[in-house]
């Protein structure tokens, strides 16, 4: 078993390769999407911070403004608390007017900004008629109070604070000028947010109250709401970094989309070319494993043929002379033949290490080619059968090496001779065709199986 898997190791390690490309796949996509959420969720979360940090700056300006005209309270004393706004509205633009009323809704102390007195009627026409009425601070003492609300298309901020002094309520009732508070407040806070963001500030109905437009390439928007002081508007921030995770995750994904194919493309052409050199290593280390056998046997052979005839002619057991001239023959032939067997190892070591072993030279083809055949006609007489060789005549010289077209030809006859089993004849043919002179051996056996060449 063992062995097994060690030559069949390629079909074991395939489907964890597979796997493994699977894995790095998966892995890669879900490294890029985990970027692309992890950049947009720290986006988020930092914007989310900077829309309540500049609502809270800009509530708290409310609150400071609310907090410098409440502290100029004097229900006691009306005109006293109307000089204390006098010298604290040129500080503070965004205030309209300021007014002190009784739990009657009559308006005891009443100041505004302006010096025309069609300003002062109609903000005091405006206080009167629209916001009074609308007011309920009577139901919490010593509470700061709030109201945004929108009047003949116009938004005002009212900001109130009651009292309980002398057996009475007053109320102190500021009216902030929200245009005054979207070119000054808004302006000022939100225009230092810089080119990272688009921001903007809208009404519930989405009116744009201050800002621009996003647009449609905006990744998201952060919605942030004033809480206490401009209710009825929201904040919003559109980071511009966000499409950069967008863009790059986009393009990360794409990437994998190619690169990930084309890596498991390449990985499994490698493991094919890998298995193709595999098999070829296995089929030509079987092949010289084969080729070792029978060079062993075929050098057994001859060197036992010789080894028992230089016996018996050592131990002078023979005194026929023309066994004895057989013997010697037969010592002769094998030597050649082992001499023929140990060129080609020599041949074959030589192009196994890549060294030329051929020396060409301007030869006759027939006459090296009649040459082998008489070296090889006793063993084709062994097996009762002919070696037949033709030629023609006046034949044309050849570049080529003798000693290698000698040892070609001797393997080729014996492979005839090995398998021409109960035919009669082995023929050796030269012949021209044209530019090239043709050396045809042949045999009239069964021949090699087409699996084995």
């Amino acid at each position: 078993m063992p062995g097994f898997v060690r030559r069949n190791i390629i079909f074991f390690t395939l489907p964890f390769v597979m796997l493994a490309i699977a894995f790095f796949a998966r892995a890669s996509f879900q490294a890029a999407q985990s970027f692309g959420v992890l950049g947009e969720q720290s986006i988020v979360n930092s914007t989310f911070v900077l829309a309540r940090e500049k609502v809270a700056h800009i509530e708290n300006r409310i609150f400071s403004i609310d907090h410098t005209y409440f502290q100029a309270i004097n229900p006691d004393l009306p005109e006293a608390s109307c000089e204390r706004w006098q010298s604290a509205l040129p500080t503070i633009g965004m205030v309209a007017g300021a007014a002190i009323i009784d739990d009657e809704g009559e308006i005891e102390a009443f100041f505004h900004r302006g010096e025309d007195g069609e300003v002062d009627r109609s903000l005091l026409r405006l206080l009167t008629n629209e916001i009074i009425p609308t007011l309920n601070p009577w139901d919490s003492f010593y509470q700061h109070k709030h109201y945004h609300m929108r009047i003949s298309g116009e938004y005002w901020l009212v900001s109130t604070y009651t009292i309980d002094t002398r057996d009475r309520l007053y109320t102190t009732c500021l009216i902030y000028d929200t245009r005054e508070i979207i070119s000054s407040l808004l302006a000022t806070q939100l225009f230092n947010v810089g080119a990272r963001y688009t921001i903007n500030v809208k009404d519930y109905d989405s009116r744009l109250i201050w800002g621009q437009q996003f647009s449609s390439e905006a990744g998201f928007i952060v919605v942030q709401q004033f809480p206490s002081t401009l209710y009825r508007w929201r904040l919003q921030l559109a980071p511009d970094t966000a499409s950069f995770f967008v863009t790059r995750t986009a393009r990360a994904l794409a990437s994998d989309w190619i690169l990930i194919p084309m890596s498991s493309v390449v990985i499994v052409l490698s493991l094919v070319i890998l298995y193709i050199v595999w098999v070829r290593e296995r089929r030509l280390n079987r092949l010289k494993s084969d080729f070792i056998a029978n060079a062993s046997h075929e050098l057994k052979t001859p060197l036992a043929l010789i080894r028992m005839f230089s016996e018996l002619l050592s131990m002078e057991q023979v005194n026929d002379p023309d066994k004895i001239k057989h013997y010697f023959q037969v010592i002769q032939r094998e030597s050649d033949r082992l001499t023929a067997l140990i060129d080609n190892l020599l041949d074959f070591s030589r192009l196994e290490q890549g060294q030329s072993a051929y020396a060409f030279r301007e030869i006759q083809l027939a006459d090296v080619v009649a040459q082998a055949v008489e070296i090889y006609q006793h063993r084709v007489e062994e097996i009762a059968a002919a070696l037949v060789f033709r030629k023609e005549d006046e034949m044309p010289l050849v570049q080529a090496d003798a000693d290698a077209v000698t040892l070609a030809l001797l393997n080729l006859i014996d492979n005839a001779v090995k398998h021409a089993r109960g035919t009669d004849v082995v023929g050796v043919e030269v012949y021209r065709r044209g530019r090239f002179v043709h050396l045809d051996v042949y045999d009239h056996g069964a021949g090699i199986p087409a699996q084995h060449i």
